[in-house]
């Protein structure tokens, strides 16, 4: 399941966005997104970029997930600009599941729920919609 919310703060720094191959931002949200899942007691690995964003590894209850996002937009977090953001989460699927059709995303998935609720409790996000 993909949230979408408006953001206002988690600049990223100019160093972390030095680093990634397409200067996408949301490495501090998602740092704050891995934070609250390990408070919510998942095993989180370390956040990582990737082309779309930034995303990190979860596990709960035996079930693993990819659990990843972004920022968009141009303006100045830091000077309150708003910025929408998109993370998401889905159950890691390797190639026989998919074939299978097996371990499909599912938005009545516990993890779902238990993202929104972080997010719901982050500083400086609002109007969090499910898609």
């Amino acid at each position: 399941m993909r949230f979408v919310f408006d953001c206002h703060g988690y600049t990223d720094a100019r160093d972390d966005m030095d680093q990634t191959l397409t200067g996408v931002s949301g490495r501090s949200l998602m740092q704050a997104v891995r934070s609250g899942l390990k408070r919510q007691g998942y095993a989180c690995g370390p956040v990582r970029d990737e082309d779309w964003g930034w995303f990190f590894r979860a596990e709960r209850g035996g079930r693993r997930y990819l659990c990843g996002g972004s920022l968009e937009g141009e303006g100045n977090a830091d000077a309150g600009d708003t910025q929408e953001a998109s993370v998401f989460i889905q159950p890691e699927r390797g190639l026989a599941d998919r074939l299978r059709g097996l371990n499909r995303p599912d938005p009545d998935d516990p993890a779902c729920a238990d993202l929104r609720k972080v997010l719901a409790e982050l500083p400086k996000i609002e109007a969090i919609v499910a898609l």
